[in-house]
């Protein structure tokens, strides 16, 4: 089995060897490569398993793999990037989650959630007691649509009875828990 990450706990540790066409494109939006799986087999797992979005199956609208979150990207890479560490850190891992999802139905681990909040919950995760270089935490800030950017900018504490972003109308503090402690230590961070 191949270790997705260092602190990732697999599910009773299931071995799956298995095969991708992928497609390989430098200069991606998303990532510094952009990654496509040309067979169609993540749209089959979404339609399979009745995913509702592609970014159910960690899948841009453009068809290019959701590998992690942007700035966890430079974090995972810490050398600078090389195509086999790309591959060996975010690719593989990727693939084998993919891959588990198609048998079973559900994840092997649990993954981000989209947009800012898997962004915080990113940042929550890698950094839970440490303060990250401050290029770090101006990536993960820069990468925040422009309302949350500007509220950690401009040192505007979210109040802990604010709403969840996710638009469940359940506190934030209590409806995505680690997005929320994510954006608190941003925005201390940030400071």
């Amino acid at each position: 089995m191949i270790d997705p990450n260092e602190t990732t706990n697999i599910e009773d540790g299931i071995l799956i060897e298995d095969v991708y066409e992928l497609e390989f494109c430098p200069d991606g939006v998303h990532s510094k490569v952009a990654v496509r799986e040309t067979a169609g087999r993540i749209l089959r797992t979404k339609d399979k398993w009745k995913f509702k979005e592609l970014a159910d199956v960690h899948m841009y609208s453009d068809g290019t793999l959701c590998l992690c979150p942007t700035p966890e990207e430079k974090i995972r890479l810490l050398n600078g990037f090389n195509i086999r560490d790309f591959i060996k850190r975010l690719v593989i891992p990727y693939l084998y989650y993919q891959s588990y999802l198609e048998k079973y139905g559900k994840e092997p681990w649990k993954s981000s959630s989209h947009g800012d909040l898997g962004l915080l919950e990113s940042y929550a995760s890698q950094f839970p007691a440490k303060t990250p270089p401050k290029d770090i935490v101006a990536q993960y800030v820069e990468s925040l649509t422009l309302n949350l950017k500007n509220t950690i900018v401009s040192h505007k504490p979210y109040k802990d009875e604010n709403l969840c972003l996710c638009g469940s109308n359940k506190f934030f503090k209590n409806c995505h828990k680690e997005a929320f402690e994510g954006y608190k230590k941003l925005f201390l961070d940030y400071r």
